[in-house]
């Protein structure tokens, strides 16, 4: 399953130690999804792929917020993403934190966040809002020594040499 999938640097087995610590971890998570953690490690990963492979599948703004944070508990638990990171300090790329975001709040204090409004039952302009933030932190980029990647836009044209003067040229990203 994960094993075929060449772009996924992660074995079955690495993936269900990290849904165990996020299970142990996660204030909320498992009360949303109790089917993801279970004795049977196929249905475990299954139900995790689905959660993360289909978030257009949320059924509503809790959710979607759930289905986002499972990513990120992720990424705090594969250490892609440390902790006490201060969100303003991440590399964005071409994503920009949601207005209202708290620069100086963490990794950590965004998942207490977003997890205490999940539990209060907050309404699904404030569960969008968290959805949002996690979301743009889990697009982040992961960058050595504080030096954010330089991004820029290329037409594959550039890229390639080909293409037709005056023709449509595909703009791709490409990061330096």
């Amino acid at each position: 399953m994960i094993e075929d999938r060449p772009k996924v640097p992660v074995d079955g087995d690495q993936l269900l130690a990290w849904l165990e610590d996020v299970d142990i971890k996660s204030a909320v998570f498992w009360e949303f999804y109790p089917d993801v953690v279970v004795d049977d490690p196929v249905s475990s990963l299954l139900a995790a792929a689905n959660l993360l492979c289909r978030p257009q599948d949320a059924e509503g703004a809790a959710d979607r917020l759930t289905r986002h944070l499972l990513t990120l508990w992720l990424n705090v638990v594969s250490e892609r993403l440390d902790r006490d990171q201060a969100l303003g300090d991440l590399c964005m790329g071409d994503e920009i934190l949601p207005e209202g975001t708290v620069p100086a709040m963490t990794v950590e204090d965004l998942i207490l966040a977003a997890e205490d409004s999940l539990l209060a039952g907050d309404d699904d302009e404030q569960l969008n809002f968290w959805s949002e933030v996690v979301d743009a932190v889990n697009n982040s980029y992961v960058v050595g020594e504080g030096v954010c990647a330089t991004r820029r836009l290329t037409t594959r044209r550039q890229m390639t040499g080909r293409g037709k003067p005056g023709g449509k040229a595909t703009i791709s990203k490409i990061r330096n």
